[in-house]
């Protein structure tokens, strides 16, 4: 007489090797797919938005980053092996540590920044502005602006890169008046005065009238420290004996200045 299958013990029933490979498959499965949205969670992107306060900021390798206002990045989680790429859109100075997982590579509206090694920078790019501003203060540096156009850059160079006409330009700068955002100091040693002007119009977001005939070669000695612009105007206007009027971030010039008697 054969037994009912629902009464046999346990111990006398048949193995199903089926069932229990169904089961470790199913387990495997349910497996890959835990590590697979694990893998997925950690390569969401991060974005980093300063709004309207200079920002510092960690990357994943220890680098620091400084975020003016209204600036942005998004990077990995963590950087992968063979590079370390951050996309971006403002204006930053970075301090980059050695490369653990490849060069450092910053991608702006206009090009993008490759960096090996230790290195510290300042860049300026925004996506509704037709300028990009690199300004390089230690390391070795190349800056991509594509189809296999390279620009390199040592120490102390200064490249300001038209987006629209593709003109590009490379000098040595003469002072670190480019942070004047992060560290309130603007310096002038013997600097010509249209030059200058160029520097406080950046800084202060001014636009400063024609200057008079013969004045653009005035040279400017002079250091402030968190300065107002009417403060700085003054000093100006000692310096070379012309008028500074301001009216609501318009700066009109006036007089000869830079005569002899001011230069004795």
């Amino acid at each position: 007489m054969s037994k009912d299958p629902e009464n046999i013990p346990l111990e006398e029933q048949p193995v199903s090797y089926f069932r229990i490979g169904a089961f470790f498959a199913l387990a495997l499965l349910l497996g890959y797919l835990l590590v697979w949205l694990v893998r997925d969670s950690n390569n969401e992107p991060v974005e980093v938005y300063s709004e309207q306060e200079i920002r510092e900021y960690r990357l994943p390798d220890g680098s620091l980053a400084w975020m003016n206002r209204n600036s942005y990045l998004r990077h990995p989680i963590e950087f992968d092996k063979t590079v370390r790429k951050v996309n971006a859109d403002g204006e930053f100075w970075l301090e980059l540590e050695p490369e653990a997982s490849g060069p450092f590579m910053l991608a702006i509206p206009g090009g993008v920044v490759q960096v090996k090694g230790k290195g510290k920078f300042h860049v300026r790019s925004l996506m509704n502005q037709d300028l990009v501003e690199v300004n390089l203060a230690e390391g070795s540096a190349v800056f991509e602006i594509g189809k296999g156009r390279f620009q390199q850059l040592t120490p102390g160079d200064h490249m300001v890169f038209e987006v629209k006409s593709g003109d590009l330009r490379v000098k040595k700068y003469a002072n670190d008046n480019y942070n004047y955002w992060l560290t309130g100091e603007i310096t002038f040693d013997k600097t010509p005065l249209a030059e200058v002007l160029q520097d406080l119009a950046r800084c202060y977001g001014a636009t400063f009238g024609p200057l008079p005939a013969g004045t653009a070669d005035c040279r400017i000695s002079e250091r402030f420290t968190g300065a107002a612009l009417p403060e700085v105007l003054a000093a100006l206007s000692t310096q070379t004996g012309l008028e500074f009027r301001e009216d609501k971030q318009r700066v009109e010039i006036a007089g000869s200045g830079c005569g002899e008697e001011l230069e004795e």
